[in-house]
Protein backbone atom coordinates (compact mmCIF):
# COMPACT_ATOMS: atom_id res chain seq x y z
CA UNK A 1 0.00 0.00 0.00
CA UNK A 2 2.73 2.45 0.91
CA UNK A 3 4.64 2.06 -2.34
CA UNK A 4 1.53 2.39 -4.46
CA UNK A 5 0.74 5.62 -2.68
CA UNK A 6 4.23 6.90 -3.43
CA UNK A 7 3.78 6.03 -7.10
CA UNK A 8 0.45 7.79 -7.21
CA UNK A 9 2.03 10.98 -5.87
CA UNK A 10 4.98 10.51 -8.19
CA UNK A 11 2.69 10.34 -11.23
CA UNK A 12 0.98 13.59 -10.29
CA UNK A 13 4.37 15.23 -9.94
CA UNK A 14 5.43 14.21 -13.45
CA UNK A 15 2.21 15.35 -15.09
CA UNK A 16 2.31 18.73 -13.38
CA UNK A 17 5.94 19.23 -14.42
CA UNK A 18 5.13 18.86 -18.09
CA UNK A 19 2.03 20.99 -17.86
CA UNK A 20 4.05 23.75 -16.25
CA UNK A 21 6.17 23.98 -19.42
CA UNK A 22 3.29 24.52 -21.84
CA UNK A 23 3.41 28.30 -21.88
CA UNK A 24 6.83 28.75 -23.54
CA UNK A 25 6.51 27.08 -26.97
CA UNK A 26 3.29 25.12 -27.03
CA UNK A 27 3.63 24.28 -30.72
CA UNK A 28 7.00 22.59 -30.11
CA UNK A 29 5.78 20.64 -27.12
CA UNK A 30 2.86 18.83 -28.69
CA UNK A 31 4.49 15.43 -28.18
CA UNK A 32 4.97 16.22 -24.49
CA UNK A 33 1.33 17.23 -24.19
CA UNK A 34 0.24 13.99 -25.87
CA UNK A 35 2.50 12.05 -23.50
CA UNK A 36 0.86 13.74 -20.53
CA UNK A 37 -2.64 13.00 -21.86
CA UNK A 38 -1.77 9.35 -22.47
CA UNK A 39 -0.33 9.11 -18.97
CA UNK A 40 -3.47 10.55 -17.41
CA UNK A 41 -5.53 8.04 -19.41
CA UNK A 42 -3.42 5.18 -18.06
CA UNK A 43 -1.89 4.31 -21.44
CA UNK A 44 1.73 4.18 -20.29
CA UNK A 45 3.11 2.59 -23.47
CA UNK A 46 1.70 5.43 -25.55
CA UNK A 47 2.94 7.93 -22.96
CA UNK A 48 6.46 6.51 -23.23
CA UNK A 49 6.25 6.69 -27.03
CA UNK A 50 5.32 10.39 -26.99
CA UNK A 51 7.83 11.28 -24.26
CA UNK A 52 10.53 9.67 -26.40
CA UNK A 53 9.52 11.79 -29.38
CA UNK A 54 9.40 14.86 -27.15
CA UNK A 55 12.91 14.14 -25.86
CA UNK A 56 14.07 13.88 -29.46
CA UNK A 57 13.29 17.55 -30.12
CA UNK A 58 16.31 19.84 -30.29
CA UNK A 59 14.51 23.01 -29.23
CA UNK A 60 13.63 22.19 -25.62
CA UNK A 61 15.21 23.89 -22.65
CA UNK A 62 17.15 21.87 -20.10
CA UNK A 63 14.23 22.15 -17.67
CA UNK A 64 11.74 20.96 -20.28
CA UNK A 65 13.92 18.01 -21.24
CA UNK A 66 14.37 17.14 -17.57
CA UNK A 67 10.58 17.14 -17.09
CA UNK A 68 10.17 14.91 -20.16
CA UNK A 69 12.80 12.42 -18.95
CA UNK A 70 11.17 12.36 -15.54
CA UNK A 71 7.74 11.89 -17.10
CA UNK A 72 8.99 8.94 -19.12
CA UNK A 73 10.57 7.51 -16.00
CA UNK A 74 7.26 7.72 -14.18
CA UNK A 75 5.49 5.97 -17.05
CA UNK A 76 8.11 3.21 -16.94
CA UNK A 77 7.63 2.92 -13.20
CA UNK A 78 3.87 2.66 -13.57
CA UNK A 79 4.49 -0.36 -15.83
CA UNK A 80 6.79 -1.88 -13.22
CA UNK A 81 9.89 -1.33 -15.39
CA UNK A 82 11.87 0.30 -12.58
CA UNK A 83 15.24 -0.65 -14.09
CA UNK A 84 14.29 1.41 -17.15
CA UNK A 85 12.85 4.23 -15.05
CA UNK A 86 16.09 4.87 -13.13
CA UNK A 87 18.20 5.94 -16.19
CA UNK A 88 15.47 8.42 -17.12
CA UNK A 89 15.45 9.81 -13.59
CA UNK A 90 19.25 10.01 -13.72
CA UNK A 91 19.04 12.07 -16.90
CA UNK A 92 16.31 14.30 -15.46
CA UNK A 93 18.46 15.01 -12.40
CA UNK A 94 21.53 15.64 -14.52
CA UNK A 95 19.69 18.26 -16.54
CA UNK A 96 17.84 19.88 -13.64
CA UNK A 97 19.58 18.92 -10.38
CA UNK A 98 17.57 21.33 -8.27
CA UNK A 99 14.30 19.40 -8.57
CA UNK A 100 13.74 17.65 -5.25
CA UNK A 101 10.80 15.67 -6.59
CA UNK A 102 13.02 14.00 -9.20
CA UNK A 103 15.14 12.54 -6.38
CA UNK A 104 11.99 11.36 -4.63
CA UNK A 105 10.77 9.64 -7.78
CA UNK A 106 14.10 7.89 -8.31
CA UNK A 107 14.08 6.86 -4.69
CA UNK A 108 10.75 5.09 -5.20
CA UNK A 109 12.19 3.15 -8.15
CA UNK A 110 15.28 2.12 -6.16
CA UNK A 111 13.00 1.03 -3.30
CA UNK A 112 10.92 -1.12 -5.60
CA UNK A 113 14.07 -2.83 -6.86
CA UNK A 114 15.19 -3.54 -3.29
CA UNK A 115 18.02 -1.00 -3.42
CA UNK A 116 17.14 0.40 -0.03
CA UNK A 117 20.35 2.30 0.70
CA UNK A 118 20.16 4.12 -2.65
CA UNK A 119 16.50 4.87 -2.03
CA UNK A 120 17.15 6.30 1.44
CA UNK A 121 19.89 8.46 -0.06
CA UNK A 122 17.56 9.82 -2.73
CA UNK A 123 14.81 10.58 -0.25
CA UNK A 124 17.34 12.32 1.96
CA UNK A 125 18.59 14.41 -0.96
CA UNK A 126 15.02 15.32 -1.87
CA UNK A 127 14.45 16.52 1.70
CA UNK A 128 17.73 18.44 1.70
CA UNK A 129 16.74 20.28 -1.47
CA UNK A 130 13.15 20.82 -0.38
CA UNK A 131 12.45 20.35 3.34
CA UNK A 132 8.76 20.81 2.63
CA UNK A 133 8.46 17.74 0.36
CA UNK A 134 6.18 15.73 2.61
CA UNK A 135 6.09 12.57 0.53
CA UNK A 136 9.87 12.24 0.77
CA UNK A 137 9.64 11.99 4.57
CA UNK A 138 6.79 9.53 4.17
CA UNK A 139 8.67 7.37 1.65
CA UNK A 140 11.89 7.42 3.67
CA UNK A 141 9.86 6.35 6.69
CA UNK A 142 8.74 3.27 4.75
CA UNK A 143 12.28 2.39 3.86
CA UNK A 144 13.50 2.77 7.44
CA UNK A 145 10.66 0.58 8.65
CA UNK A 146 11.46 -2.08 6.04
CA UNK A 147 15.14 -1.94 7.02
CA UNK A 148 14.26 -2.39 10.70
CA UNK A 149 15.01 1.21 11.66
CA UNK A 150 11.64 1.71 13.32
CA UNK A 151 12.70 4.59 15.56
CA UNK A 152 13.93 6.52 12.53
CA UNK A 153 10.73 5.62 10.69
CA UNK A 154 8.70 7.12 13.55
CA UNK A 155 10.66 10.37 13.19
CA UNK A 156 10.07 10.56 9.43
CA UNK A 157 6.36 9.79 9.70
CA UNK A 158 6.17 12.31 12.52
CA UNK A 159 7.70 15.01 10.33
CA UNK A 160 5.23 14.20 7.55
CA UNK A 161 2.39 14.49 10.07
CA UNK A 162 3.77 17.74 11.48
CA UNK A 163 3.69 19.24 8.01
CA UNK A 164 0.33 17.69 7.10
CA UNK A 165 -1.76 16.86 10.20
CA UNK A 166 -4.46 15.27 8.01
CA UNK A 167 -2.09 12.68 6.48
CA UNK A 168 -3.97 9.53 7.48
CA UNK A 169 -1.53 7.11 5.84
CA UNK A 170 1.34 8.60 7.83
CA UNK A 171 -0.53 8.02 11.10
CA UNK A 172 -1.34 4.47 10.05
CA UNK A 173 2.24 3.60 9.19
CA UNK A 174 3.68 5.32 12.24
CA UNK A 175 1.29 3.17 14.26
CA UNK A 176 2.81 0.07 12.68
CA UNK A 177 6.32 1.28 13.58
CA UNK A 178 5.23 1.99 17.16
CA UNK A 179 3.65 -1.45 17.46
CA UNK A 180 6.79 -3.17 16.21
CA UNK A 181 8.83 -1.48 18.95
CA UNK A 182 6.30 -2.41 21.63
CA UNK A 183 4.79 1.07 22.08
CA UNK A 184 1.24 -0.24 21.86
CA UNK A 185 -0.40 2.77 23.46
CA UNK A 186 1.13 5.05 20.83
CA UNK A 187 0.31 2.54 18.09
CA UNK A 188 -3.39 2.37 18.80
CA UNK A 189 -3.50 6.15 19.20
CA UNK A 190 -2.13 6.50 15.68
CA UNK A 191 -4.49 3.84 14.31
CA UNK A 192 -7.39 5.71 15.91
CA UNK A 193 -6.37 8.95 14.25
CA UNK A 194 -5.80 7.27 10.89
CA UNK A 195 -9.29 5.78 10.92
CA UNK A 196 -10.82 9.05 12.10
CA UNK A 197 -9.20 10.90 9.20
CA UNK A 198 -9.88 8.20 6.61
CA UNK A 199 -12.29 5.38 7.58
CA UNK A 200 -11.44 3.57 4.34
CA UNK A 201 -8.08 2.49 5.76
CA UNK A 202 -9.49 -0.96 6.44
CA UNK A 203 -6.11 -2.49 7.22
CA UNK A 204 -5.92 -0.37 10.33
CA UNK A 205 -8.59 -2.61 11.84
CA UNK A 206 -6.31 -5.64 11.48
CA UNK A 207 -3.62 -3.78 13.36
CA UNK A 208 -6.13 -2.78 16.02
CA UNK A 209 -6.73 -6.48 16.57
CA UNK A 210 -3.04 -7.30 16.77
CA UNK A 211 -2.27 -4.39 19.07
CA UNK A 212 -5.12 -5.27 21.40
CA UNK A 213 -4.08 -8.91 21.47
CA UNK A 214 -0.52 -7.95 22.33
CA UNK A 215 -1.62 -5.43 24.97
CA UNK A 216 -4.91 -6.87 26.22
CA UNK A 217 -5.38 -4.50 29.16
CA UNK A 218 -6.56 -1.73 26.89
CA UNK A 219 -10.31 -1.61 27.54
CA UNK A 220 -10.38 1.75 25.81
CA UNK A 221 -9.08 0.25 22.59
CA UNK A 222 -11.84 -2.34 22.49
CA UNK A 223 -14.25 0.53 23.05
CA UNK A 224 -12.73 2.54 20.20
CA UNK A 225 -12.66 -0.41 17.86
CA UNK A 226 -16.27 -1.12 18.76
CA UNK A 227 -17.14 2.44 17.78
CA UNK A 228 -15.42 1.96 14.43
CA UNK A 229 -17.31 -1.29 13.84
CA UNK A 230 -20.59 0.35 14.80
CA UNK A 231 -20.05 3.24 12.38
CA UNK A 232 -19.40 0.69 9.64
CA UNK A 233 -22.65 -1.12 10.48
CA UNK A 234 -20.93 -4.18 11.96
CA UNK A 235 -23.19 -4.19 15.02
CA UNK A 236 -22.56 -7.74 16.22
CA UNK A 237 -18.78 -7.21 16.14
CA UNK A 238 -19.24 -3.90 17.92
CA UNK A 239 -21.26 -5.60 20.69
CA UNK A 240 -18.44 -8.13 21.17
CA UNK A 241 -15.83 -5.38 21.44
CA UNK A 242 -17.92 -3.40 23.93
CA UNK A 243 -18.38 -6.58 25.96
CA UNK A 244 -14.61 -6.98 26.20
CA UNK A 245 -14.26 -3.31 27.15
CA UNK A 246 -16.64 -3.62 30.10
CA UNK A 247 -15.09 -6.94 31.13
CA UNK A 248 -11.71 -5.24 31.41
CA UNK A 249 -13.17 -2.07 32.92
CA UNK A 250 -16.54 -2.64 34.64
CA UNK A 251 -16.77 1.10 35.32
CA UNK A 252 -16.66 2.07 31.63
CA UNK A 253 -20.02 3.89 31.47
CA UNK A 254 -19.59 4.99 27.85
CA UNK A 255 -19.04 1.38 26.72
CA UNK A 256 -22.23 0.27 28.45
CA UNK A 257 -24.09 3.15 26.83
CA UNK A 258 -22.94 2.52 23.26
CA UNK A 259 -23.50 -1.21 23.67
CA UNK A 260 -27.04 -0.39 24.82
CA UNK A 261 -27.56 1.79 21.74
CA UNK A 262 -26.14 -0.90 19.45
CA UNK A 263 -28.37 -3.57 20.99
CA UNK A 264 -31.31 -1.18 20.57
CA UNK A 265 -30.46 -0.85 16.87
CA UNK A 266 -30.41 -4.65 16.68
CA UNK A 267 -33.86 -4.85 18.31
CA UNK A 268 -32.50 -6.56 21.42
CA UNK A 269 -34.22 -4.11 23.72
CA UNK A 270 -34.29 -6.07 26.99
CA UNK A 271 -30.51 -6.48 26.83
CA UNK A 272 -30.20 -2.84 25.78
CA UNK A 273 -32.12 -1.70 28.84
CA UNK A 274 -29.79 -3.58 31.18
CA UNK A 275 -26.80 -1.79 29.70
CA UNK A 276 -28.57 1.56 29.65
CA UNK A 277 -29.39 1.19 33.34
CA UNK A 278 -25.74 0.41 34.14
CA UNK A 279 -24.56 3.42 32.15
CA UNK A 280 -26.97 5.76 33.93
CA UNK A 281 -26.09 4.30 37.33
CA UNK A 282 -22.41 4.99 36.64
CA UNK A 283 -23.04 8.46 35.21
CA UNK A 284 -26.46 9.69 36.36
CA UNK A 285 -26.27 13.15 34.78
CA UNK A 286 -24.91 12.18 31.39
CA UNK A 287 -27.53 13.35 28.90
CA UNK A 288 -26.43 10.86 26.23
CA UNK A 289 -26.82 7.92 28.58
CA UNK A 290 -30.22 9.19 29.67
CA UNK A 291 -31.19 9.66 26.04
CA UNK A 292 -30.27 6.06 25.25
CA UNK A 293 -32.34 4.77 28.16
CA UNK A 294 -35.27 6.92 27.03
CA UNK A 295 -35.16 5.47 23.53
CA UNK A 296 -34.95 1.91 24.81
CA UNK A 297 -37.86 2.38 27.20
CA UNK A 298 -39.96 3.78 24.38
CA UNK A 299 -39.11 0.74 22.25
CA UNK A 300 -40.35 -1.44 25.14
CA UNK A 301 -43.69 0.49 25.16
CA UNK A 302 -42.81 2.15 28.44
CA UNK A 303 -43.64 5.64 27.18
CA UNK A 304 -44.27 7.11 30.62
CA UNK A 305 -40.86 5.98 31.87
CA UNK A 306 -39.28 7.09 28.61
CA UNK A 307 -40.71 10.60 28.96
CA UNK A 308 -39.53 10.83 32.56
CA UNK A 309 -36.03 9.80 31.51
CA UNK A 310 -35.92 12.33 28.69
CA UNK A 311 -37.13 15.02 31.09
CA UNK A 312 -34.29 14.16 33.46
CA UNK A 313 -31.95 14.70 30.54
CA UNK A 314 -33.61 17.99 29.61
CA UNK A 315 -33.20 19.19 33.18
CA UNK A 316 -29.41 18.74 33.09
CA UNK A 317 -28.73 19.22 29.38
CA UNK A 318 -27.30 22.43 28.02
CA UNK A 319 -29.19 24.52 25.40
CA UNK A 320 -27.21 22.99 22.54
CA UNK A 321 -28.27 19.50 23.55
CA UNK A 322 -31.92 20.54 23.88
CA UNK A 323 -31.70 22.24 20.50
CA UNK A 324 -30.54 18.95 18.96
CA UNK A 325 -33.77 17.32 20.17
CA UNK A 326 -35.91 20.23 19.00
CA UNK A 327 -34.33 19.96 15.54
CA UNK A 328 -34.89 16.19 15.49
CA UNK A 329 -38.52 16.57 16.54
CA UNK A 330 -39.00 19.23 13.88
CA UNK A 331 -37.57 16.86 11.24
CA UNK A 332 -40.06 14.22 12.38
CA UNK A 333 -42.86 16.76 12.04
CA UNK A 334 -43.84 16.91 15.72
CA UNK A 335 -42.34 20.24 16.71
CA UNK A 336 -43.41 23.49 15.06
CA UNK A 337 -41.83 26.03 17.38
CA UNK A 338 -38.56 27.95 17.35
CA UNK A 339 -35.21 26.27 17.95
CA UNK A 340 -34.21 28.03 21.16
CA UNK A 341 -32.69 25.41 23.44
CA UNK A 342 -35.33 25.62 26.17
CA UNK A 343 -37.46 22.69 27.28
CA UNK A 344 -40.85 24.36 27.11
CA UNK A 345 -44.39 22.91 26.92
CA UNK A 346 -44.29 22.83 23.11
CA UNK A 347 -41.11 20.77 23.15
CA UNK A 348 -42.57 18.43 25.78
CA UNK A 349 -45.75 17.93 23.78
CA UNK A 350 -43.75 17.16 20.63
CA UNK A 351 -41.54 14.70 22.50
CA UNK A 352 -44.54 12.91 23.98
CA UNK A 353 -46.27 12.70 20.60
CA UNK A 354 -43.14 11.16 19.09
CA UNK A 355 -42.81 8.63 21.90
CA UNK A 356 -46.46 7.58 21.69
CA UNK A 357 -46.03 6.42 18.10
CA UNK A 358 -42.64 4.81 18.76
CA UNK A 359 -40.53 7.16 16.66
CA UNK A 360 -36.79 7.24 17.15
CA UNK A 361 -36.10 10.81 18.21
CA UNK A 362 -32.37 10.76 17.43
CA UNK A 363 -31.34 8.66 14.45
Amino acid sequence: MAVSLALRILTITAVSCVLAATGARAEHLEFCHKATAAHEAGNYDLSIHYYTRCIGRDDLTAEELAAAYNGRGVAQARKGAFDQAVPDYDEAIRRDPGRADFYNDRGVAHARMGEDELAVGDFGEAIRRDPGLIRAYFNRGHLHRRMGNDDQAVLDYGEAIRRDPAFAEAYYNRGKAHRKTGRYDLAVRDYDEAVRLDPSIALAHDDYTEAIREYPGFAQEYYKRGNTQRRKGNYEQAVRDYAEAVRLNPGHAAAYNVRAWTLYLLGRNEEALEDAERAVALSPKNVYHLGTRGHVMAALDRQKDALATFERAMAVGDPDWIESYQKALKRHGYYKGAIHGEYDPATRAALLACLLVGCRVIE
